[in-house]
């Protein structure tokens, strides 16, 4: 589909890999979570 058009390739695939990063970012804090529970994972963000 955008075998010829790089410029906007070269972006939906900086995009997607945006994407992935958070995803894991996300899915990561989601298991600190549940492993630790709210309340201390709160107290740990705020003390960053």
């Amino acid at each position: 589909m955008f075998d010829d058009d790089y410029v906007t390739r070269r972006m939906i695939e900086g995009f997607i890999i945006d994407e992935q990063d958070h995803y894991n970012w996300v899915k990561g804090h989601l298991c600190l979570i549940e492993q630790i529970g709210i309340e201390n994972y709160i107290i740990e963000m705020l003390g960053e």
